[in-house]
């Protein structure tokens, strides 16, 4: 009777009968699955067990899916390095602005998802402008020589 444990946590008015077991791979606990029920005394050995090895099952599941999720990132890195190592090949006889141009279209494709906002480039010597694009920032700098200063936002 959950009624009378002082550690449980009441989620529904009705519940009389909670059975929790931990969703964990090792040693490692990933969550857990919590079934209650209205009844006292609604669980035995034999719904632990059931639980116990959907658990084990939900554990594989979610460390799968974590780990093709991994992969499949890793997998979207790399062929974007590559496309953009062959793309600035192809153009290696194409004037030294272009290819730097280049190189930062790939760099901000890579750096913008991973930090979750914008890339903003600027000249140093107008540090505090923001430039309607990327390119823009490197254009004005390699027209100047000046370095490029960025931040993510």
């Amino acid at each position: 009777d959950v009624t009378i444990d002082p550690d449980y946590i009441a989620s529904h008015p009705d519940t009389r009968s909670e059975l929790a077991v931990p969703i964990k791979l090792g040693d490692f606990i990933m969550g857990v699955i919590n079934v209650e029920h209205s009844e006292i005394g609604a669980f035995d050995e034999e719904d632990q067990r059931d639980l116990e090895t959907l658990a084990a099952y939900a554990a594989v599941a979610i460390n799968n899916a974590q780990q093709f999720t991994t992969i499949n990132r890793q997998k979207n890195y790399h062929e974007a390095v590559y496309d953009a190592g062959k793309e600035i090949i192809e153009r290696l006889t194409a004037p030294r602005n272009e290819i730097l141009e280049l190189i930062l279209v790939h760099a901000v494709r890579q750096i913008q998802p991973a930090a979750g906002g914008r890339v903003v480039l600027g000249a140093m010597k107008e540090p505090t402008k923001e430039w309607a694009s990327p390119l823009a920032a490197l254009i004005a700098a390699l027209a100047h020589e000046r370095h490029i200063t960025g931040r993510i936002d």
